[in-house]
């Protein structure tokens, strides 16, 4: 690309030189973890009704192994409410077959997955702006540890460890660690996965002619250009990998590569007056103009992903997490963007090793969250179906609901994503009442999380279907059932 060039040849020659140290990047394997020496096992604090269960996750995909009891103040009693009905069989001998499971307490109106699929413990996921510590003083509050288990904690929108937080200026001993040194260290503490995301550039890397364009965060004009120097930038994710990931210990295990950019094939942020998390090199809005951007985003994609793998190649490298589109688009818009060539070669399917989407929703209809979804999850199987695909930000938007009905939402929107094969539905956010209902604050959200750790994480899901009442209904090999 001519209009990047002084950028792009320094990108590639990094590239150039860690190919000819024979450096191949392991992407897309879902066994790539269970390769190296690094540990890996990042234990996942999942409930059961009476206790808090430590296990860890296993090499083997999807896999949880239960070691033992940890009491803790999350050992409660996951509480059920007129929204969720949950019910408890003792446990098989062995995994029931579907002759023996549980009827369906009223006629399924549609049928979302009879495929067994084991729930990971990272399908709970999480966000916070203020725990484990309020780094940025204007939130005025300091949440509070969490009551219920989760499995990973993404780094957006924790405030203080965003990219332009930690990397100030071309000097790395200027480089602030601090903030974001206590939050994976925290997560890793607790047994938690950790997964950090790109986002907003640093001042003294926005692209030229660009410093002053509108960010979604009005302070900080020009943070969504892309960078001006792609070898700064690869050094700069080499130092992170570097410093999280070594002497044995994997404490970062997913990098995501942007947030939102807003991809809408050659119509590419179509809505960037709006919601302009992503403006590359160019304010220009004409056609040349968007395939412009996305080629800076491919770019992007590749110089963090090869740098990451040089450093770790057990790390995982996650797709930038795409906001909802119109249904019939998505598929199409991702086979345009994962086939793409990207200057100096490769598509970024090839340098992907998870997919990454926001099935935001609007209201507590089942059939709406499945609609959104699926739409995910047959994109990903348009694309590559070997690969995994996270729900990297997921909550409600739209009318305000009530505490009563995030929680319905919660537990039917994690039991639709883990039946189409998500691996992670990541909440957004752990202090906030429009998105998630607070369940920092609220006890009903918080126990709706709960209720699916204890019922779901670790076990193998055998049928989900939506009712004819709109209720979510589940059935696990335990014998034991969930609606919401």
């Amino acid at each position: 690309m001519a209009h990047r060039a002084s950028t792009t040849c320094a990108a590639w020659a990094v590239c150039l030189v860690l190919h000819g140290c024979g450096f191949v990047p392991a992407f897309g394997s879902r066994d790539s973890l269970a390769a190296d020496a690094i540990d890996t096992s990042a234990p996942v604090a999942t409930a059961t009704s009476q206790q808090v269960v430590e296990t860890v996750v296993s090499t083997t995909p999807g896999q949880v192994v239960a070691r033992k009891p940890v009491p803790g103040a999350d050992a409660q009693p996951a509480a059920t409410t007129a929204a969720a009905t949950v019910t408890t069989a003792a446990a098989p001998a062995a995994p029931r077959t579907p002759a023996t499971l549980p009827a369906a307490p009223l006629a399924e109106s549609v049928v979302v997955s009879q495929t067994p699929r084991r729930v990971p413990a990272s399908m709970i996921g999480l966000h916070s702006y203020t725990y484990p510590v309020a780094l940025v003083p204007y939130h005025g509050y300091q949440a509070t540890a969490p009551t219920f288990p989760y499995g990973l904690r993404r780094s957006l929108n924790y405030d203080g460890v965003f990219w332009h937080d930690i990397h100030r200026g071309s000097d790395p001993s200027g480089w602030n660690w601090a903030g974001l040194d206590g939050v994976i260290e925290d997560a890793y503490r607790k047994n938690v996965q950790f997964m950090y995301t790109f986002m907003y550039t640093p001042a003294h890397l926005r692209s030229p002619g660009m410093e002053a364009f509108p960010s979604p965060a009005p302070n900080w004009p020009g943070s969504t250009s892309m960078p001006n120097n792609l070898q700064e930038v690869a050094d700069f994710v080499t130092a992170m990998v570097r410093r999280y990931n070594s002497g044995g210990v994997r404490k970062l295990q997913y990098i995501e590569t942007w947030n939102e950019p807003s991809i809408d094939g050659d119509n590419f942020l179509a809505s960037m007056n709006v919601k302009p998390y992503w403006v590359g090199s160019t304010a220009d809005n004409s056609a040349a103009g968007k395939r412009r951007r996305i080629d800076d985003l491919a770019l992007l994609h590749k110089t963090i992903a090869v740098a990451a793998k040089a450093a770790d190649p057990g790390i995982r490298i996650v797709a930038p997490g795409w906001s909802p589109g119109p249904s019939a688009q998505v598929a199409a818009n991702w086979l345009a963007f994962f086939n793409r060539p990207i200057a100096g070669g490769g598509t970024p399917l090839q340098y992907t090793d998870v997919f990454a989407a926001h099935p935001y929703t609007t209201g507590t209809s089942a059939s709406n969250m499945l609609r959104v979804i699926g739409d995910y999850d047959d994109a990903r199987k348009a694309v590559d179906a070997s690969r995994p695909l996270m729900g990297t930000e997921a909550g409600n938007e739209g009318p305000p609901l009530s505490v009563a009905d995030h929680a319905i939402v919660i537990k039917r929107k994690l039991l639709l994503a883990a039946a189409r094969g998500y691996d992670s539905l990541v909440l957004y956010a752990y202090e906030d009442n429009d998105y998630l209902g607070n369940p920092w604050r609220n006890a009903e959200t918080a126990d709706a999380i709960r209720q699916f750790a204890a019922v779901a994480v670790g076990k193998i899901m055998v049928r989900c279907a939506i009712l004819a009442d709109g209720s979510v209904w589940a059935v696990f090999d335990d014998g034991t059932t969930m609606r919401a």
